[in-house]
């Protein structure tokens, strides 16, 4: 099975006297889901970030869908970003003066290939939106015109969690997703992201501080402290 992706040699330090995270090899097959666990400190985030492009590594290489990204430029890194990987940002990165329909829909605007993938999925983007959201318990709060300040914290992570799904991207990177769910919201959403992920084959990469989430993974992979004071996964 082709790699979603595949690491060699990376290192990331965020100065020469913090010494970041070390993986020497790394690879997640497309349709494959993985669960990254580590302490607070340890990069998780940034090891999500660098998968996405936001940041580059001190050394090494990322291929993402068999693409070497550390070769593109900032403008291509953002179409591709745009075009094959939904985020789900543990601080939502919600854009407040948007309704529900238009936050989860607002990708498919900056990637006709995401818009193409809604709208045979679905016959449109809106009509996919209203299907992700009612998937995620948020059916009655689809009133004309809502804004997402209007709703709950936990509410508002899941309408994050259906824009970085509306469009099937073939990568989902996810950042504690589940942090500001309940026990109930939060396995019916892991049931819909592994059901959305399986039945598009797109690979899901997370990572969390809950343990109770490792049973919706195939694969736990651990950041653990190295030698020299950083991390290695």
């Amino acid at each position: 099975m082709p790699s979603a992706v595949e690491i060699n040699a990376l290192t990331f330090n965020w100065n020469r006297h913090n010494q970041g995270i070390t993986v020497p090899f790394f690879e997640l097959k497309q349709g494959e889901n993985v669960f990254v666990k580590g302490p607070s400190g340890s990069g998780k985030s940034t090891f999500l970030n660098l998968l996405g492009g936001m940041i580059a590594p001190s050394s090494g290489s990322i291929k993402i869908l068999e693409q070497d990204v550390g070769a593109f430029s900032s403008r291509k890194m953002d179409r591709f970003r745009a075009d094959h990987i939904g985020f789900i940002f543990q601080q939502f990165n919600l854009l407040p003066h948007l309704d529900l329909i238009d936050n989860v829909t607002l990708p498919c605007h900056f990637s006709s290939s995401r818009k193409a993938r809604a709208d045979e999925k679905y016959g449109s983007v809106t009509k996919g939106a209203k299907y992700l959201l009612q998937e995620l318990g948020l059916g009655d709060s689809l009133t004309a015109g809502r804004k997402v300040l209007a709703l709950s914290t936990g509410q508002q992570q899941r309408v994050a969690v259906a824009r970085a799904m509306l469009g099937s991207p073939e990568l989902i990177i996810a950042d504690e997703p589940t942090s500001a769910l309940d026990t109930e919201h939060r396995d019916m959403f892991m049931q819909l992201l592994c059901k959305q992920c399986e039945s598009v084959g797109a690979a899901l990469m997370m990572v969390s501080h809950d343990p109770n989430l490792e049973q919706y993974f195939s694969r736990v992979e651990r950041l653990v402290p190295s030698t020299d004071g950083g991390f290695t996964l």
